[in-house]
């Protein structure tokens, strides 16, 4: 027997569980209990995680370890827990089983499983710095070398990183096409432990495009649905992200509501997931630089360089801000729409941010068009009282 199983088994011995109450309390079924550690059956990954998850509530590099060992020992459900575990580490940020999945799949001597490397690799580069744009071009290299066995899922796989990525760089446009693609498909999943991840995953993404097409209300809905999912005691992670966008939701509307959500997000994402708790911090320095509360609070080398030029426009010192708008447009060719809104507030011209706010709504981002509503009312009202207030 492997030793994550043993240690599994010791774990309910000493808690002195029986299998029909430990069963319960991880919702996996006795006989998945009784195959793991009788018979030493390669079960669902998805049960295997949840078990850790029980017996180790709060120590995220166990779960990691022993998903991981477990894993390495399976011959013949490779690919289909290979896909459970990828969605599980993905949605909880299990850093180190993403790397060990990436590096499996590039090696592996299923050709099957092999095609899912360059895949893995764009998820896993995708919050380490990967550029989206760059992500969206790689797909359509993907897409031509998925396997007949293996497209339903991969075809799955591939829509997602493409509404990630286009969601990075603020671009909704094709959101609803790719969304009902993937739920097609999500449809035709026999499995249904991977279907019911699958559907949790584009759940969340779907709420977010809601919220950022200002369809407010119904983004509660999908979030509030998400909130209640049926597993979400294994997702802290996803837990503190519901949190976090519920936040983002008030961020025009209620300051001390966004400020109460997000400040939740922070301390259910601390020590969890350093990519979504560097979100959350962006989140929480954002929503003090647009309602000009508290800056003097913010840790200015937190900052994106685009939120730093905001804050020295709040400052005052906009030749600072152009400056560093200027080198970001030397960077990347152009600016997005929200930095292109901060060159506007630098340089007090209506004109930009007028524009600017004509490309979030090219890109079916109304609600974060909001920002440059509101940044156009306060610059004209500066311009009123001689650029000074």
């Amino acid at each position: 027997m492997n030793y994550w199983n043993r240690k599994l088994q010791e774990e309910i011995n000493n808690a002195h569980k029986t299998y029909d109450c430990f069963a319960v309390e991880a919702k996996v079924s006795k006989s998945t209990l009784t195959d793991l550690f009788k018979y030493n059956k390669e079960v669902s990954m998805f049960s295997v995680f949840k078990m850790a998850k029980v017996l180790f509530p709060d120590r995220r590099d166990i779960h990691e370890e022993c998903c991981i060992n477990i894993f390495a020992q399976y011959e013949r459900n490779v690919k289909i827990n290979m896909k459970r575990l990828f969605v599980i580490a993905y949605l909880n940020g299990y850093s180190s089983i993403l790397k060990y999945l990436v590096d499996l799949s590039s090696s592996h001597m299923d050709c099957n499983v092999k095609k899912y490397s360059p895949l893995f690799k764009l998820f896993y580069e995708r919050p380490r710095g990967g550029n989206p744009k760059e992500h969206l071009l790689c797909l359509e290299d993907i897409r031509k070398t998925v396997p007949k066995k293996e497209s339903l899922d991969m075809e799955i796989f591939c829509d997602i990183l493409y509404l990630l990525s286009s969601g990075d760089i603020g671009d909704f446009g094709m959101f609803d096409t790719y969304k009902d693609r993937v739920v097609t498909n999500i449809s035709k999943i026999k499995n249904q432990d991977l279907k019911l991840l699958y559907n949790y995953w584009i759940t969340d993404i779907w709420s977010y495009a809601l919220l950022r097409r200002l369809k407010v209300n119904e983004f509660r809905e999908q979030n509030n649905k998400l909130m209640t999912y049926e597993d979400i005691q294994y997702f802290p992670v996803m837990s503190a992200m519901n949190n976090l966008r519920l936040g983002e939701s008030f961020l025009f509307s209620d300051y001390q509501k966004s400020y109460e959500y997000t400040l939740k997000a922070l301390e259910e994402l601390e020590n969890k997931c350093d990519f979504k708790y560097r979100i959350a911090i962006n989140n929480m320095n954002f929503l003090k630089l647009i309602h000009n509360i508290e800056i003097d609070t913010i840790n200015l080398e937190q900052l994106h360089p685009a939120e730093l030029a905001l804050y020295f426009v709040l400052k005052k010192e906009y030749l600072k801000a152009i400056e560093i708008l200027m080198k970001l447009k030397n960077k990347n060719k152009k600016l997005t729409p929200i930095q292109y809104c901060y060159l506007g507030q630098a340089k007090m011209d209506l004109d930009i941010i007028a524009e600017s706010k004509k490309l979030f709504i090219e890109n079916g981002d109304y609600f974060f068009a909001q920002y440059a509503t509101k940044a156009y009312n306060e610059c004209k009202e500066l311009l009123k009282c001689g650029g000074v207030k």
